[in-house]
């Protein structure tokens, strides 16, 4: 897109000239086009309802993608009011705990529900084991029962290698794994 064409978008844009579809075309997301942001903090900070939080942060997602890049946390410093902030960083946390929770153990229970261990890194990593041992106890031992029954359902030699190594993971990790042992929670 030629130079003058950007700058005469841009200003159609500021001045609202365009249709708001135009403003997800990666045409206006150029250097001049960065004051769409501004604009569109102003809807945001009026009514802030799910469409303009969700336009909002798909435009800085597409900004980020672009060299233009370096703007976003000067454009966001001067946007962004403190509640806000604090709300998004509170969101961000969340989402960090819960992503990694999820990934790791919710994986884990996948592959044992389906019987079919693979020897991942997962099986040996201590942080795994000590951040996620606890999630065993989660519907009255579900994924550990799963663990246990292998021996007997499975003809699988990986599976059941891989599931008594877990089983003897579960022991030191789990507060109670070695009492559980002790009074054969699960028959050795």
């Amino acid at each position: 897109m030629p130079v003058d064409q950007a700058e005469l978008d841009t200003e159609q844009v500021l001045k609202r000239d365009i249709p708001w579809e135009t403003y997800m075309t990666t045409e206006l997301i150029t250097e001049t086009g960065l004051q769409l942001l501004k604009r569109y903090d102003k809807s945001l900070k009026d009514k802030p309802t799910p469409p303009y939080v969700r336009v909002f942060v798909i435009i800085l997602s597409d900004i980020s993608k672009e060299d233009n890049v370096k703007y976003v946390p000067a454009l966001i410093d001067e946007m962004l009011t403190e509640d806000l902030l604090k709300v998004l960083n509170q969101l961000e946390k969340e989402l960090k705990v819960n992503i990694k929770k999820l990934s790791s153990f919710e994986k884990y229970k996948q592959e044992a529900n389906s019987g079919h261990f693979e020897r991942s890194p997962m099986h040996k990593d201590p942080t795994f084991w000590s951040e996620s041992v606890t999630n065993f106890e989660d519907m009255n031992f579900e994924v550990l029962r799963v663990l246990i029954a292998i021996p007997d359902k499975s003809d699988d030699l990986r599976a059941l290698v891989v599931a008594c190594f877990d089983l003897s993971q579960f022991i030191p990790y789990h507060p109670a794994g070695r009492i559980m042992c002790k009074f054969q929670f699960w028959p050795l």
